[in-house]
């Protein structure tokens, strides 16, 4: 009897789906190093991920996150990326040392002014895909954390004080928003307890607004025209969803969208009326570049995943499901995922160089970039 019911057991537990372990409660992690994930980079190099991007920006302070990053990044001496969740300071061999030394100094008058500077260069000399991504952004999460340019709004970067950056700085830059991504080569023990360890506030993921967003001419300083979609809302989002997404952008020569929390998904293409889906290109030759870039290295999205994966209402996906769907999608159901997703009512930016190419439009809904940045 007892060894039926071992062999019943037993045949259970084999049949069972696969359940990855439970991560460590969030205090556990504070309360831990910073976490470390290895990865094989060539040249080598370290990337600390800090949850603290634009979504974590104040109310009515938007640029704090960029300001504050930038300005590290700045007396550090390495590259930084701000994304909507995530900043990435990004420090070559030998230079890690500076870089723990900037993040754990309080904001100093340089730290703001080197911040500012890098907010007032990214508000100027745009090309009409990076405009056009911003403004449709901007126009289909209005009222969200995403509703605004990394940089800010405009204006707002030039009224921070130093006591604004280290009251943001004490607040995200804590130890369970914190992981380092390594290669062997570079040193990583100057971050494990660098940060206080406590853990961070979150912020609610973004809800759209439930109203349909008109479709927006635009008159920009940009010496093209170009097309910008993103669909009127999201119900869910798989990871056949991101694997689309990845080969979309890609054929569309667009760079892979920072890591979110919540999918804001957008895709900019060249022409002012271009006809969606209007994508062209090898799909294998694109669907094999973005299956290579998630094979090797990894340990980025395993570092995002990380950080955002666990979130309220995450609907981030983790990186082996999304590579088995890049391998099982085909052409057919990548034009019919555009038609479902970007087509019928998504919101439509269409950005015109200057304000007098307009005049010709009969439109209601023309408005200038600056208006819709500020």
């Amino acid at each position: 009897m007892h060894f039926a019911l071992s062999l019943l057991v037993c045949c259970l537990v084999a049949c069972a789906p696969y359940r990855p372990p439970p991560e460590p409660p969030r205090l556990v992690v504070a309360r831990a190093p910073v976490r470390v994930f290895a990865e094989a980079a060539a040249p080598a190099q370290l990337t600390v991920l800090v949850r603290a991007g634009t979504a974590y920006d104040p109310v009515g302070r938007e640029g704090t996150a960029f300001v504050y990053a930038h300005g590290v990044a700045a007396l550090a001496g390495v590259s930084v990326e701000v994304g909507p969740e995530l900043v990435a300071f990004v420090a070559p061999p030998g230079a890690e040392a500076s870089l723990a030394k900037a993040l754990g100094a309080s904001v100093s008058p340089d730290i703001l002014g080197a911040g500012r500077m890098e907010a007032a260069v990214a508000y100027r000399g745009h090309g009409c895909r990076s405009l056009a991504r911003r403004l449709v952004e901007v126009a289909a999460w209005a009222g969200t954390p995403y509703g605004h340019a990394a940089a800010g709004r405009d204006g707002v970067p030039d009224t921070l004080s130093v006591g604004e950056l280290e009251g943001f700085r004490s607040l995200r830059y804590v130890r369970d928003a914190v992981v380092v991504i390594a290669d062997g080569a570079v040193d990583a023990t100057a971050f494990a307890t660098l940060f206080p360890p406590v853990m961070s506030r979150t912020v609610t993921p973004a809800i759209r607004a439930r109203e349909s967003r008109p479709s927006l001419v635009v008159g920009a300083p940009v010496s093209e025209a170009c097309t910008a979609f993103s669909p009127q809302r999201l119900d869910g989002w798989s990871p056949t969803d991101e694997a689309a997404y990845l080969v979309a952008r890609e054929l569309a020569g667009l760079a892979p969208s920072p890591a979110r929390v919540d999918p804001a998904v957008s895709l900019e293409l060249d022409g002012a009326f271009a006809e969606f889906p209007g994508l062209t290109g090898d799909f294998a030759a694109a669907r094999y570049s973005v299956a290579a870039r998630l094979t090797l290295p990894t340990a980025r999205w395993t570092g995002e995943w990380a950080l955002l994966g666990s979130l309220r209402g995450s609907q981030f996906p983790a990186v082996a499901p999304v590579k088995a769907a890049i391998e099982a999608l085909t052409e057919p159901a990548l034009t019919d995922w555009l038609a479902a997703r970007f087509g019928g009512d998504a919101v439509v930016v269409q950005v015109h160089p200057a304000a007098a190419a307009l005049e010709s439009l009969t439109t209601a809904n023309v408005v200038s970039s600056e208006d819709m940045l500020r």
